[in-house]
């Protein structure tokens, strides 16, 4: 058994009892940044260590303690249950490897990864992960913690968890580094982040009862109204348990719904409700995505959203209409009455935001329509169903930018098949390339479409590298790398 600490930037190793009679070595000492990947229960811990014993010994009863010389270098081992086990990488160091057990591997892995996110130092992986057996696994075998940079020019995370810029370190601990939501760092990260721009000038500009600019439907002024702000603050990951986030979800529940259930594109002053005949695709699932990741899921408002986005697709039960949806299948009067891909990935992305064991077979089957329409063309050619003569495809496609409205770009198809449980599909093969293409030569995207001027709160320079569209990058190159195993 080994006892493993954290700390001061340094990662303690230590061999406890007879396990250390046997090793030469009882205790090790790393710095953090020599840290590159940590794994628990890996399956070379169920196979045993291959390669030349350098010392290192079966201890009596059962188990391996020593240092194995392999391919990669030397990896140290103390297994005797391998479902107590874990691998950590390291590099610029003696040892590529150690292969450990400990009482608690899951709470270490934690406790590890939320030092890493924390370390300021931490640079780059290596581009292979060493096979702490003794041989080699090709970059597509890596865990998928660290398996996603091998494309990348340079490592961003180091950017992207920079603590001056707390609402992208939020996202990122979360989505690029699997710390909880309750994890201190992340809890920490949430609160300077809404208390920091852009989400604080957001809030900032919000009416006591909940509304931006003034009251109503809140689809207009665009980008500036109420349906926006919760819109973008959902993408921003503001707190939903704040109460002016908590307000605003409420006003819009109050006063954006239409009495089909769906919510309406309407700026009209007052109280009135939008008709029926202004539901579309996007506000709606665009709506549904930032409610549901507030927490409304249960709300049955919240309900009835999904219930208009369900008939909608599959039209049972439906009552279309020629000024917003005229047919089943993601058919919008916009896009002269074909499917419309835009629309479809904004309701991916709401439908896929209930977690899969709540999703009702309807929902399952919405969610199959739209990611066929989204996979029936290579993505990164964005060749979807065009109206009004339109024979190119819209260049806003492959302009990536944050936030994202009513406009969707060729990443955000990514994500939203990668949400919707197809991340392995081959289909998407060809975008990856092309967003990898995109990089800047420190492994950063740019900011093309910032909507600069038009927002409560500028985000980023138009065409400057944008942390928030890295993280999207980044976040999305690692589920389809996580996906294809």
């Amino acid at each position: 058994m080994v006892r493993i600490a954290v700390g001061q930037g340094r990662l303690l190793v230590e061999l406890a009892g007879l396990e250390g009679l046997f090793a030469m070595h009882r205790r090790f000492e790393f710095p953090l940044e020599h840290v590159v990947w940590v794994q628990t229960r890996p399956d070379e811990a169920y196979n045993g260590p291959t390669g030349t014993r350098i010392p290192g010994s079966h201890v009596p009863g059962g188990g391996t303690t020593g240092t194995y010389h392999g391919t990669d270098g030397d990896v140290f081992w103390d297994v005797r249950d391998p479902g107590q086990s874990i691998a950590i990488g390291l590099r610029d160091e003696l040892l590529v490897g150690l292969v450990v057990e400990v009482d608690d591997p899951d709470r270490v892995e934690r406790a590890i990864v939320h030092a890493l996110a924390a370390n300021p130092d931490r640079t780059r992986s290596a581009d292979r992960r060493p096979d702490v057996a003794g041989g080699v696994s090709p970059a597509g075998g890596r865990d998928a913690m660290t398996g996603w940079l091998d494309g990348l020019r340079e490592d961003p995370l180091p950017w992207l968890l920079d603590r001056d810029a707390p609402a992208v370190r939020h996202l990122a601990l979360r989505q690029l580094m699997d710390l909880p939501v309750d994890d201190a760092e992340v809890v920490g990260a949430r609160a300077a982040a809404m208390s920091a721009d852009p989400i604080a000038a957001i809030l900032a500009a919000q009416d006591p009862e909940g509304w931006w600019i003034r009251p109503g439907p809140g689809y207009g002024p665009k980008y500036t109204g109420t349906v926006w702000q919760l819109i973008f603050l959902g993408q921003m990951g503001a707190d939903g348990g704040d109460p002016r986030v908590a307000r605003a979800c409420e006003y819009v529940l109050s006063h954006t719904q239409a009495v089909n259930g769906g919510f309406g594109v309407s700026a009209v002053r007052g109280s009135a409700k939008p008709p029926p005949s202004t539901v579309v695709h996007c506000l709606n699932g665009n709506l549904l995505r930032a409610l549901i990741g507030f927490g409304r899921l249960d709300d049955p408002r919240v309900g009835r959203a999904i219930d208009w986005q369900v008939a909608s697709i599959t039209g049972e039960g439906f009552t279309f209409h020629r000024s917003g949806v005229p047919g089943p299948g993601f058919c919008c009067s916009a896009n002269e009455g074909l499917p419309c891909a835009w629309g479809a990935v904004k309701v991916v992305l709401g439908l896929a935001a209930i977690p899969a064991e709540r999703r009702s077979e309807t929902v399952r089957r919405a969610l199959d329509t739209g990611v066929r329409l989204l996979l029936s063309c290579d993505p990164s050619t964005a060749a979807y169903p065009m109206g009004w003569g339109n024979t190119k495809p819209n260049g806003s496609w492959f302009r990536l930018g944050f936030p994202s409205g009513y406009v969707a770009d060729v990443l955000q198809v990514m994500e939203a098949v990668c949400e919707a449980g197809s991340g392995a599909d081959d289909r998407l093969l060809p975008a990856v390339a092309w967003l990898l293409a995109q990089q800047d030569e420190r492994g950063r995207w740019r900011n093309r479409y910032a909507y600069q001027g038009k927002l409560v709160a500028d985000v980023d320079v138009p065409g400057d590298p944008s942390r928030w569209v890295t993280l999207r990058a980044c976040h999305v190159l690692r589920r389809v790398a996580e996906a294809r195993g």
